[in-house]
């Protein structure tokens, strides 16, 4: 059990003094992980725990493909449509209008480094005016392409975590169930064996 951890410090300090593992950040960015896994961390301590691997749950998107172009150009648009169409309706990403709502409060990431903070803020054009030229540029250090990229990046990712899971998202959208299929195929295959092999001893940042 976890519970997901979008980055407001109301949930993180409730996981921590419950000793309840968490996703820490919704989006795979670095700063953003690493601020909310420290912050974790000291709530833990707070209350007698101590942050292991197993309290740590990461996300990622993956491809595996011939070639991170070749990834970016099957992938690319079905992310495209999940960001432009799909979850850029109906959902309140905004911080100011969270707040608004009561989801967050006025410190609810006060604890985050400055830089950081605009990777929380929500906003909607991020993700709404997204292009495929954002998609080829961002996929630079996403786990897209070829089976032994895929691997790397991943098994890098829960190594600076320190996250013994990562949660596996291959169907972004609304893509054709044979494609879908097919990327199940590779990616059980040629990256899973080397993900089970693999084991996470340490949090880094704790």
């Amino acid at each position: 059990m976890w519970v997901p951890v979008t980055g407001s410090k109301e949930t993180i300090e409730w996981a921590g003094r419950h000793d309840i593992p968490i996703t820490p950040g919704l989006l795979p960015i670095r700063g953003v992980r690493e601020d909310i896994i420290r912050y974790y961390a000291r709530c833990l301590a707070a209350h007698g725990h101590r942050l292991t691997p197993d309290h740590l749950i990461i996300q990622a998107s993956a491809y595996v493909a011939d070639s991170k172009a070749q990834a970016v150009k099957e992938a690319g648009p079905y992310l495209l449509y999940f960001n432009r169409t799909l979850f850029s309706h109906g959902n309140i990403t905004e911080a100011d209008l969270q707040r608004d709502a009561g989801y967050l409060s006025a410190g609810s990431y006060d604890y985050m480094r400055p830089e950081n903070l605009p990777f929380v803020s929500g906003a909607r054009e991020r993700y709404r005016d997204m292009t495929m030229a954002d998609v080829e540029r961002e996929a630079e250090h996403w786990p897209y392409g070829t089976a032994d990229e895929v691997t790397e990046r991943l098994i890098e990712a829960a190594d600076h975590a320190g996250a013994s899971t990562v949660l596996i998202n291959l169907n972004r959208g609304a893509m054709p169930h044979e494609q879908f299929v097919e990327q199940l195929r590779r990616f059980g295959a040629k990256v899973l064996p080397a993900l089970q092999a693999h084991t996470v001893t340490r949090v880094p940042l704790a």
